[in-house]
């Protein structure tokens, strides 16, 4: 059971987070953990598949993850049918044990595309009865409230960063107001990319592979700056081979520094433009938190780094307190629950059907 002294303790709330890597369900008591990805193929010429879902379809050359290549992406080869159709298979799939009467809170990226997330969004609602509710949030938000005591965090100022396989999502709210929020095209998957060209650099006729990449990083601790033995396609054969902490070092190091120029010579600025307290607040001497999750942070070490070298340039203040979660990943799934379970204590004590619809901290569009 997480550890909040402020939150209740509902049955059938569910707390969801659907990533473009990774998807969470937790109810309060258990974890699930999967992987956000279908495999399709036909089973005859009348336009029937079967479909394949999380680790037994990952690693297919015809595997589809469709929170990249489908729903939210403007840039899709897909249409927008094909895409909820994909969608709605997966949805169903991970949401077909979640009983009758149950409340659920779903943290979903933050997607601009409007159709895309109206598509996401209904393939959602038919995948779930959800009798009591359901609610969308924004991803950042979610990690930030299933990171912090949730008295804490819609009380003061937090800014949030969510490193996504191939996005940062920054969220800056003030007194649970959202005042700024943004995705910037930079993340876990641009790191793995300039790891494999290192690598095949350095170690000449080797052949990297992104999941290569990431089991490499997720090996390396930027805080020992450790060596790490990988097993890498050499001449059509495998061999075993030492990454050099050296060559994975400057890689992390500019993408800290890209995200950290960022956030002070864009993210703030537009933010100082709808709160310019809170900003003022948040880089003067007032207090407030920095929340980092996603896989990312789950390398020791690379949180400090990134909230040591936004202190140096201005960005925030010594009195910001880092928050960093446990695992990075399910952080958003937990905060879900905990919003889940605040909902619920409100629709008993109003004696009505359903949850009331909470608007500013919502990803709806509509």
């Amino acid at each position: 059971m997480f550890d909040d002294p402020d939150i209740p303790h509902h049955p059938k709330i569910f707390g969801v987070k659907i990533g473009s890597k990774y998807t969470v369900i937790t109810d309060g008591e258990t974890i699930r953990k999967e992987v956000t990805v279908i495999r399709r193929r036909p089973v005859d010429l009348k336009g029937n598949y079967e479909y394949n879902f999380s680790r037994q379809a990952e690693g297919w050359s015809d595997s589809l993850y469709p929170l990249k290549q489908g729903v939210p992406r403007n840039d899709s080869l897909m249409s927008i049918a094909e895409s909820i159709k994909l969608t709605s298979a997966y949805t169903e799939w991970l949401l077909q044990d979640i009983p009758d009467k149950a409340g659920v809170v779903v943290c979903l990226p933050l997607i601009r595309d409007h159709e895309g997330l109206s598509a996401l969004k209904t393939a959602i609602r038919q995948s779930t009865p959800a009798e009591k509710g359901l609610q969308f949030f924004s991803e950042a938000w979610g990690a930030a409230l299933g990171t912090l005591p949730i008295r804490e965090a819609v009380g003061t100022n937090v800014l949030t960063m969510n490193f996504g396989s191939s996005t940062v999502e920054v969220t800056m709210h003030a007194s649970k107001v959202l005042v700024e929020s943004n995705v910037y095209t930079f993340g876990g998957s641009e790191i793995d990319r300039r790891l494999i060209n290192a690598i095949e650099q350095s170690h000449r006729g080797t052949k990297a592979t992104e999941s290569d990449a990431r089991a490499i990083k997720e090996q390396y601790s930027w805080t020992e700056n450790n060596d790490v033995p990988a097993t890498l396609s050499k001449e059509g054969a495998k061999h075993e081979l030492v990454i050099a902490g050296d060559i994975i070092r400057p890689i992390v190091s500019n993408a800290i520094d890209h995200l950290v120029h960022l956030i002070r010579t864009q993210f703030l600025r537009s933010a100082e433009m709808s709160d310019p307290e809170a900003v003022g607040s948040l880089q003067g001497s007032g207090r407030g938190y920095l929340v980092l999750c996603g896989g990312m942070v789950n390398m020791p070490g690379f949180a400090k780094e990134l909230y040591d070298r936004l202190i140096e340039i201005g960005a925030i203040n010594e009195s910001v307190i880092l928050a960093v979660p446990e695992d990075g990943v399910i952080a958003p799934a937990i905060g879900a629950w905990k919003v889940g379970q605040v909902l619920e204590d409100a629709r008993q004590e109003r004696n009505v059907d359903s949850w009331d619809r909470m608007v500013d901290e919502s990803v709806d569009t509509e």
